[in-house]
Parts: structure tokens; sequence; C-alpha cells
């Protein structure tokens, strides 16, 4: 790998993790940059976080002095209430009695157990393979409440550890887990790749998760608060030179939420239907002037019958998102056929489990009579189905670059009709997102978003003039519910150009574990 290569993977590295100083820096408030913010965060936040969050506040409120203490929930939450703490960062569930508080944020737990533990060479751990194990858990002082929580969870979901053991420290965790038939539940960022005695594994469906937001007293609503409780867009990312192999992997196998990227899965089935000759594209569907999806463009937004071929359904669906004409192609291909395509084509964490309707009624049912508003509540946004992955249509950045490659090297369909599936996707219409990082006349963008409350999304090819072409998926979640955060979207185009000109760089090298 060329010197200017390693210079930008270093810089993909950094990119996604500092991200929400771009957004923070975006939504500067105009009063309150002088003097003095007594901040606290958990013990168990990780130090990249950390660095993140001091970053972002350095930049955007240069004229405050932040005084950062480390604090248990419980900690914080009884310096919050004698004025002794200006912001911290709680746990949920909580007693926020007095409280305002920032969007949530949630960090799934993954399982740490020694390496040669039978469950340790599965691939994803489902919660009841853990029976005879004790657990490793902070002390119930820390935070009661999230406490009793996780263990609820873990009984609810099959798992009732053996016994209960309190630590906090890594090194002290650490000896308990090496002591044998302990386990303990951690973000995959608390496991270093170079401990060759532990191994870090996903939980089956993504039960566990940390939830924590900004809290601060009721009435503190300045500048330096509000710095503190926006940040925070976390991605993930995987790029891959289509003929090459070469990649780039940022949280690559990070199960997401899919939105509207799902599409893409669908638009690949209809045309694998076509093939087999179970349907012919010319053929027309019927779309009544009621009863259809929400959504603000296309036969969404139109308010008279229409009649239109499934192609042209097709169309609709992928350039301008027409959440109807998705909808109506799913009627005719089936969530069935959607998942035995993309089983098929050996996308093993690809999965729909519901149509766009069921997935839109979900947010409005989750967000309850306070609708749009209600979003900027962390519980309601904790409840959503919608921001779950384990509960609605779901895949991996891996998964998602493994489907174009396989679209553009004609394996995913017919040659005619991997053309089909091309053509659509560079007519999506959005620029603001992956297209914002390649504003060139002479290189070729295709892609799908997809979006929901705090999620950004898009994958799709880069195409350059000397025959290069690469994939990429960028999944992203922010801090804020806004539904309008330019700066959001693009660092969706950033983080792409950074890791395409990285493989660019790299002379074909591998460079996944970035």
């Amino acid at each position: 790998m060329t010197k200017g290569g390693a210079l930008l993977l270093d810089e993909a590295r950094q990119l996604l993790a500092h991200s929400e100083a771009l957004l923070a820096t975006a939504r500067r408030i105009q009063e309150g940059h002088s003097g003095l913010l007594r901040a606290a965060l958990p013990a168990d936040i990780t130090g990249e976080s950390v660095a993140a969050i001091l970053a972002g506040f350095q930049e955007r409120e240069g004229g405050v002095e932040l005084e950062l203490h480390e604090l248990t929930t419980a900690e914080q939450l009884a310096e919050l209430a004698s004025h002794d703490l200006d912001v911290g960062l709680i746990h949920h569930p909580s007693d926020v009695s007095g409280l305002e508080l920032g969007p949530v944020l949630r960090h799934e737990l993954g399982v740490l157990l020694p390496h040669d533990a039978p469950q340790a060479r599965l691939g994803t751990v489902p919660l009841p393979a853990l029976t005879g194990y004790d657990l490793i858990l902070f002390p119930r002082a820390h935070a009661p409440a999230v406490h009793d929580d996780l263990l609820t969870t873990c009984a609810r979901h099959g798992y009732t550890p053996t016994a209960v053991r309190h630590g906090r420290g890594p090194s002290f965790v650490r000896g308990l887990l090496l002591g044998g038939r302990t386990v303990a539940f951690a973000p995959r960022e608390a496991h270093h790749a170079e401990d060759r005695d532990l191994t870090w594994r996903p939980l089956t469906g993504a039960p566990l998760a940390w939830r924590h937001s900004a809290a601060w007293p009721k009435g503190r609503g300045d500048a330096a608060v509000r710095a503190f409780a926006d940040a925070g867009v976390t991605g993930w990312l995987h790029a891959a030179d289509i003929d090459s192999g070469a990649q780039i992997d940022v949280g690559a196998d990070r199960s997401v939420v899919t939105a509207s990227v799902h599409k893409l899965c669908l638009l690949v089935a209809l045309h694998r239907h076509a093939e087999a000759g179970r349907l012919n594209l010319t053929d027309q569907t019927e779309c009544p002037g009621e009863g259809r999806t929400a959504g603000p463009t296309g036969l969404s937004a139109m308010l008279d019958p229409a009649r239109v071929s499934l192609r042209d359904a097709a169309y609709l669906m992928m350039a301008v998102s027409d959440n109807t004409a998705a909808d109506l192609l799913l009627e005719r291909v089936g969530l069935d056929a959607v998942n035995d395509t993309t089983e098929r084509l050996g996308l093993t964490r690809t999965h729909a489990v519901q149509t766009f309707r069921d997935f839109i009624a979900t947010i409005r049912e989750d967000a309850g009579q306070g609708g749009p508003q209600a979003l900027a509540d962390p519980q309601v946004l904790a409840r959503m189905r919608a921001l779950d992955p384990a509960r609605t249509n779901r895949s991996t950045p891996r998964d998602m670059t493994r489907l174009l490659g396989a679209i553009w090297r004609d394996e995913a369909c017919a040659p005619e009709h991997g053309a089909a599936v091309r053509r659509l996707l560079a007519l999506q219409v959005w620029p603001h997102r992956l297209a914002s990082g390649f504003p060139f006349d002479d290189v070729q963008v295709a892609g799908k978003t997809g979006s929901a409350p705090t999620l950004r999304n898009e994958v799709g090819v880069i195409e350059y003039p000397d025959h290069g072409r690469y994939a990429v998926a960028v999944f992203t979640r922010a801090a804020s519910p806004a539904a309008t955060l330019p700066a959001a979207d693009a660092v969706i185009g950033t983080a792409a150009r950074i890791a395409v000109d990285a493989l660019r760089g790299s002379g074909g090298a591998s460079v996944a574990g970035v």
C-alpha cells in the first residue's frame, strides 16, 4: 500500500468515530459560549467515545471550559439533583424526574467469554446457550434500574445466570473471565483483537443494549449543554473494489436497519422472477386512489387512481423511493421471495420481515399520540421497533456491498436483467448523500437511500472513467431526531469518498479490518 493510501485509511478510521463533531458544528446555538461546564460520563463509555466528545466540544465551544468527570449513573443523578453537575450521560432506564434529556443512543452488547468456550465457535450466540455460566455485572448500586432491566431481559430470552459476580475494572473483569465458566456483556469495542485469551461474539437477535442520553437540570438550555446532548452521528461502512476484492471495513458486520435500502433486494427479486418466467415486467398493476402506503413521493403523493407496468413501478420505487410502488411490487413478488433471493445470493445477515406500509405503521404506533414531536423523547426512540434491527428489515454493510458486487458482475441475475437493475440505481434523484462525495462529471454514482427517525443510509456503486468500480454501503444513526440535518446527510458522501480514495490508493491490497 502506498503512503498516501495508508494515510487515507487512517482518516477513514477516524471519520465515523468523530462525525458527531461535524453534526454538532452545523447546529451551533448562539448563546452560552463561555464559562465552565461540569460534565460526567459513565465508566463503560469507550476511550474513543470520550475522545470524540472532547474533540467535538472543543471545536464547537472553544470559549467554554469543560470539567469532565467519571461517575456512575446513580452518582450523576445525585449530583444533577444537587446542582453540582451541569450535564451527564446517563443509562436508561433511570429516574429522570426534574431533568431534560437529549436523544437516546443505543449501543448493542455482545458477550465476552474465554476463547476455548464452545460458544466462542458460534457466529452469534443465543442467550440460552449461556445457561450454566456466571455473569459479571457492574454493582447494582451504580445503576439499579439498568442492572435489574438487564437481568430481566436475559431471563425473558432464556438465560438466568448461575450467579452474578460484580466487577467494574477491565483487568478485574478479565481475570474473572479467565477463571472459567463466566461471561460478561460488553460492546464490541471493549474487546481488543490482540487479546487471544478472550473472544467477543454478537448475541443472536441483539436483545441487549446500553441505552444512554445526555441529561441536565430543567431550565438549562444553553448552547454548551446542547452541544453535549447533540453529539452523535454513529456510522458503519463497508467499501469494496468490485474487481480486486480489496475492502474497507468500519463495523461492516453490524446488523443495521435497512429502511428503503431494502427496496434494492426487492428489485433484484422482481427481476429474478421475470427471468424465471413467473411474471412479465410489462404486466400492468392497478393503484387505487385510496389506501396507499404513506410517503412524500411518487404514487404515495398522488391523488388519483393509476395504472402502471411493473417495470415503471420499479422505476418509481428506486428513483424517488416511492413506498406505494414498492408495496405494489411486494404484492406480486412476496416477502418470502425477497428472502429467498437474498439467501441464494449468500446474504446470510439480510432479512425482510415486513412491508413498507407495516414499517411506517410501527413508527406511527410507537410514537403514539405525540406524533413527530414525540421523537424528541428518548424513551419513545428506545421502544421504536423501526430502529431495532431485530424487529424490522435488516442487513449489514458487508451484505449490501456483496449484493452490489453481484449485480455489477451479472451474478445476481441474467445480464439483461442486471443491466436493468443498474439502470434504475443510476436514475435515483437524491444527490445529498452518497453522490455528494463525488461531484465529478466523469464519475458515475448509482445508489439507493434509506431513512427513518435518526437513521440515514445509502448503498451504491461508484464508477470511475478508468473502469474502477467500488461498492459502498454507509449506515448512520444521529443523536438528533430532526428530519433535516444536512451535515448528517453529507457525512455519508464524505465517508464514502475517503473509503474509495483509500481503495484507489491501496494498489489493490486488502485493507479489511479498518
